[in-house]
C-alpha cells in the first residue's frame, strides 16, 4: 500500500485511475497531446526527485496518465470523424430502435434511439443515431428495423457535441414520418430485449394507476419519461418538498434493497452457496438489461458483480479497489463521462465515503 497522509492508505490502484483521469482532464483542458505528455513527464521527474515512491510508481502513473491523454484524444477523434460523415452529405441508413421517448423540447415529436446495422458509409455500422420524428397515426416500436432515407446531420457546438459523445450518439438527426419506412428484415436476438423492456412499460401502465406507475417506472425501471398527468406532478413535488427527490433516482440504494430481497428469496432455496452467488450475479445482470440505466446505476451494478468475482476468486480487495477498478473500467468504456456531474458526485461521494471509512477502521486498529 502507499501511504500519502500519515497512516492514510491509498492504494496503487486508486492511484492509478486518478493519474488515468489526469490524462482525460489534461488533454481536455489543453487539446494538444504533445504538450500533455511533456507535462506528465515533468511531474514524473519532480516526483522521482523528491523520492517519494519507489521507482516502478513513476512509470506506471506516467503512463496511465499518457494513456488517459491518449484515449480521449483518440475516442473524440473517431466521434468527429464519424459525425463529420453525417454532416457532409445525405445518406440512407437501417437500424434497430432501441429506444423511444417523448422529445421534452420539441412538440409532437419522439426521439428514438436508432443502432446502425446498414449504411452507405461503412464506419457508421454499429453507432447510435438519436432520430427526432414527427409524430403519426403509426408509432414505431422499439425492437424493429427501421429504414431512413436522406437523413442529414449537422456538426454541434463543442458543449452539445461532448454531451452526444458521453450518450453514446454519433449525432443527432430530423425527419418527418414520410422518410421512414419499417423493414421485414429480422431483428437480431438481443433487441428482443428492448421489446420485452417496452412490453413491462405497457403491462405497468394498464394496471397500475397513474401515480403508482410513474414511481413504479423510476424506482424500479429507471425510465423518467412518464406523461406529466397532473397526479404525478403532485406526487413528484412532495418528494421534493421533503427532500427525498433523490429516492426516485435509481441508484446503489435501490440495488442494494432489491440484492437484499433476492438473497433472502435464494436463502430458502437448497443450493449451494457458490451456485447461490452466480444466480444472484445473472439475476442482477437480467435486471440490469431489462431497465434503463444511469452512471449511479451503472456503478453499483458493477461493483457488486466485482466484489462478487473477487470473492469466488478468494482474493483480498476493499471497496476503495473496487471503486477504483469501476471507475477505471467506465472510463475505459467511455472517458466523457468524467466531465458530467453524475459521474463525479456518484464516484467522488462514493470515494470518500469508503476513504473515511477506511481511515476509521485503521485508528480503531492502532488503538487497539
Amino acid at each position: 500500500m502507499i501511504h500519502l497522509f500519515h497512516y492514510t492508505p491509498i492504494s496503487p490502484l486508486t492511484l492509478y485511475t486518478a493519474m488515468f483521469i489526469v490524462g482525460i482532464a489534461l488533454e481536455k483542458a489543453i487539446p494538444q497531446f504533445f504538450i500533455m505528455v511533456f507535462i506528465v513527464s515533468l511531474w514524473s521527474i519532480l516526483l522521482y526527485c523528491l523520492s517519494i515512491y519507489k521507482k516502478e510508481v513513476y512509470v506506471i502513473c506516467s503512463c496511465f496518465a499518457t494513456t488517459g491523454g491518449w484515449y480521449i484524444h483518440y475516442y473524440q477523434s473517431i466521434w468527429k470523424q464519424n459525425a463529420t460523415i453525417l454532416a457532409k452529405q445525405k445518406i440512407n441508413i437501417t437500424g434497430v430502435i432501441i429506444n423511444s421517448i417523448p422529445s421534452l423540447n420539441i412538440a409532437d415529436t419522439v426521439q428514438y434511439t436508432l443502432y446502425i446495422i446498414d449504411s452507405a458509409e461503412p464506419i457508421l455500422k454499429n453507432t447510435l443515431l438519436a432520430v427526432y420524428i414527427k409524430k403519426n397515426t403509426y408509432r414505431h416500436n422499439p425492437g424493429e428495423i427501421i429504414h431512413i432515407r436522406n437523413i442529414k446531420c449537422t456538426i454541434p457546438d463543442d458543449h452539445f457535441a461532448t454531451y452526444l459523445m458521453k450518450e453514446g450518439f454519433v449525432s443527432t438527426s430530423h425527419t418527418f414520418p414520410k422518410n421512414v419506412y419499417k423493414t421485414k428484415l429480422k431483428p437480431p436476438f438481443w433487441a428482443y430485449l428492448y421489446k420485452i423492456r417496452f412490453r413491462l412499460l405497457s403491462w405497468s401502465k394498464k394496471l397500475l394507476s397513474s401515480s403508482t406507475h410513474a414511481l413504479f417506472c423510476s424506482l424500479f425501471l429507471g425510465y423518467k419519461w412518464c406523461e406529466p398527468i397532473e397526479t404525478n406532478r403532485d406526487t413528484f413535488k412532495s418528494f421534493k418538498y421533503w427532500g427525498l427527490s433523490h429516492y426516485l433516482a435509481r441508484s446503489g440504494l435501490h440495488l442494494a434493497i432489491l440484492v437484499a430481497l433476492w438473497y433472502i428469496f435464494l436463502s430458502y432455496m437448497p443450493l449451494h452457496l457458490v451456485k447461490k452467488q452466480w444466480l444472484l450475479i445473472v439475476v442482477s445482470l437480467f435486471y440490469f438489461m431489462l431497465t434503463w440505466s444511469s452512471i449511479s446505476f451503472l456503478r453499483a451494478i458493477i461493483s457488486f458483480i466485482l466484489g462478487r468475482i473477487f470473492i469466488f476468486l478468494n482474493e483480498p480487495c476493499t471497496f476503495m479497489h473496487i471503486i477504483g477498478l469501476t471507475a477505471l473500467s467506465m472510463l475505459i468504456h467511455n472517458p466523457t463521462v468524467l466531465f458530467f456531474l453524475d459521474f463525479q458526485l456518484s464516484f467522488g461521494i462514493t470515494f470518500l465515503l469508503a476513504w473515511l471509512n477506511n481511515i476509521s477502521q485503521i485508528r480503531k486498529t492502532l488503538a487497539k
